[in-house]
């Protein structure tokens, strides 16, 4: 396959040449180098065609739920209850790839350029031009969005997926989708001078409805963080992509326990049960047996927690997951449990330390555990597992699961426990929960506790 270039002074400013290669092979070494002083170069006259026309496939919805969409913020993206229909913004950039013989390695390798919008914002079929290279009938190219200009190509024709950074600037907006909706494409056959991609989508759209108790009307949110429960890292933070051959090849993946959106500039909306709609777009996954636990954190430090079945999520399907998220968690017997330690930015964090002096002045609505409602939780199971904290560190400790209802407490730093402070006295010392064998633990101190151990608070369900 020959790559024709457009405009060889336009593309390189300077070349060494050899007068012994050929005028292909010196318009790809200056290609590829960039160096001095082009001369003139009598490349191979071939039909060209006039660009591409890129088409976008619909997200169809994966998932039962009967739930009507969302008013989506962005133009490019329309919601119905059918699924989500990407359409070509101004300014989209594709990627298109061809394959050139390399004299030297007597192989052939992979060439990349942009392509840019010139006609279908605002439809799933645009048309594209531009770039470093003719586009030549009969010839394969393939085709990828959105453009990475850090792209490899070389033997291989590489890239990296992304689902990192996400943040989404209004309750229900889709607009931050587009940048993390990775598509490919191989070739089909040229019609009236264009040659046609038709994309598939590598990823996959969730979105999250939360809602939230009446009090969280007006707050200001900052992210929402996803995680499995348990001890397995299953989304997927980064992945190479080797876009050549006859299906996307995914290598390198990237792990983590948890995904992270942020949000940006917008409040929780007012009502007695305010919703707030969140998109985030992950790398395909099976989760059929597994639980999510969301967390959404606020400005003023409010901290809400739920979780739902997990369920498998197939590349160009979107989903759409239901949560009620509360900060006061039923985990059986006459309390409520909050869902962080106290001091702590999230479920995850460790929070602060206290002493047995301490533990003495505690009192209010919200107060330390006792022995007795200890005794009530020991019906929740414990299941060993892992989180990211508020400073993207994973912190090990136990989620204690009620059914649908769940609380982590974290270990303490570069142990496999943890103590927290009980209000039961014996001898002026406070009892303590800890941990043992995926096991509640009390621990009766015989003298007076020189160590320091954690509050993690519970209120009176008659007080709520």
């Amino acid at each position: 396959m020959k790559l024709i270039p457009k405009s060889f002074a336009a593309f390189c400013t300077s070349a060494k040449a050899s007068s012994q290669l050929s005028a292909l092979s010196l318009w790809l070494l200056a290609l590829a180098a960039c160096s001095s002083e082009a001369g003139q170069v009598q490349l191979p006259v071939e039909p060209t065609l006039k660009g591409c026309v890129a088409t976008i496939p619909p997200f169809t919805y994966g998932d039962d739920e009967t739930m009507g969409p969302p008013t989506a913020t962005r133009t490019a993206l329309v919601v119905d209850e059918s699924g989500l229909t990407f359409q070509w913004a101004a300014g989209d950039q594709i990627g298109v790839v061809g394959t050139y013989y390399n004299e030297k390695e007597d192989k052939y390798w992979y060439q990349q350029t942009n392509y840019s919008m010139v006609s279908g914002a605002g439809t799933a079929e645009a048309t594209f031009n531009g770039g470093a290279f003719h586009l030549v009938d009969n010839t394969d190219y393939l085709s990828y969005y959105p453009y990475d200009g850090t792209a490899t190509c070389q033997d291989n024709a590489y890239r990296t997926l992304d689902f990192t950074g996400q943040t989404q600037t209004a309750n229900a907006s889709t607009a931050h989708l587009g940048a993390k909706d990775y598509m490919l494409a191989s070739a089909q056959k040229p019609a009236d001078g264009y040659i046609r991609f038709a994309f598939d989508h590598c990823c996959t759209p969730i979105r999250f409805t939360l809602t939230l108790p009446a009090a969280a009307a007006g707050k200001t949110p900052t992210t929402m963080s996803v995680t499995t429960v348990g001890n397995t890292r299953h989304f997927v933070t980064s992945v190479t992509h080797k876009m050549n051959g006859q299906s996307p090849i995914y290598t390198s993946q990237t792990y983590a326990y948890t995904l992270t959106l942020g949000f940006s500039g917008f409040d929780i909306p007012a009502g007695d049960a305010p919703q707030l709609q969140a998109w985030l777009m992950i790398f395909p996954v099976k989760l059929s047996e597994k639980t999510l636990f969301v967390t959404l954190t606020c400005t003023d430090g409010t901290v809400y927690t739920g979780s739902v079945a997990g369920q498998d999520y197939q590349a160009g399907k979107a989903y759409r997951r239901t949560f009620t998220l509360s900060d006061e968690i039923d985990m059986g017997g006459s309390v409520l449990w909050s869902v962080k330690n106290e001091g702590a930015a999230s479920p995850f964090d460790i929070g602060s330390q206290h002493t047995n002096a301490e533990a003495d002045a505690v009192s209010g609505a919200w107060h330390l555990p006792s022995q007795n409602d200890i005794t009530a939780m020991k019906t929740c199971s414990l299941d060993a597992g892992s989180g990211l904290d508020s400073q993207g560190v994973e912190r090990l400790g136990y989620y204690v699961i009620n059914g649908a209802n769940i609380i982590f407490l974290p270990f303490s730093e570069n142990a496999n426990t943890s103590y927290y402070w009980l209000s039961d006295k014996e001898d002026d010392y406070h009892k303590q929960l800890y941990f043992d064998t995926n096991a509640f633990k009390i621990n009766i101190p015989t003298t007076s506790p020189t160590w320091t151990s954690k509050f993690r608070f519970v209120k009176d369900k008659s007080n709520n």
